[in-house]
């Protein structure tokens, strides 16, 4: 989740119109980085929302919580716990890491975003799973 549209704006992803309308409007984009491509994924009126929003992605998506997964955020480590509040219990999360957002993606989506980062065995299958030889 993008907690400002600003950086967004200066990426030049958005427009001046669509950025200050939207944050009047409390907007938080999902954003969805895949193979070094960021893409909003969805738009969702405020954290609690846009938090539902990721939830449902991932239990869409059938992640194999055997690979590695990281919940990560920008100097919002706040935000990130707001989101592991609901994710661990509701999805059984059992074994994560907790990751800082780096400069390259941090450059795109600004301070206060978080996250998840995992393995999509659906694009990439060969991605071995627990007590494969």
């Amino acid at each position: 989740m993008v907690d400002s549209l600003t950086h967004l704006h200066k990426g030049g992803r958005l427009s001046a119109a669509t950025t200050i309308a939207g944050s009047l409007m409390g907007i938080k984009p999902v954003v969805d980085i895949r193979d070094g491509v960021i893409k909003i994924d969805g738009k969702a009126r405020g954290q609690q929302n846009a938090i539902k929003m990721i939830i449902k992605k991932l239990k869409d998506t059938g992640i194999d919580f055997s690979l590695p997964f990281a919940f990560a955020h920008i100097d919002s480590r706040e935000n990130m716990e707001a989101l592991m509040e609901v994710a661990i219990p509701e999805l059984g999360i059992k074994d994560y890491t907790i990751a800082d957002i780096g400069a390259v993606i941090g450059t795109h989506v600004g301070p206060g975003s978080f996250g998840v980062g995992y393995y999509d065995t659906i694009q990439h299958p060969d991605v071995p799973t627990k007590g494969d030889d």
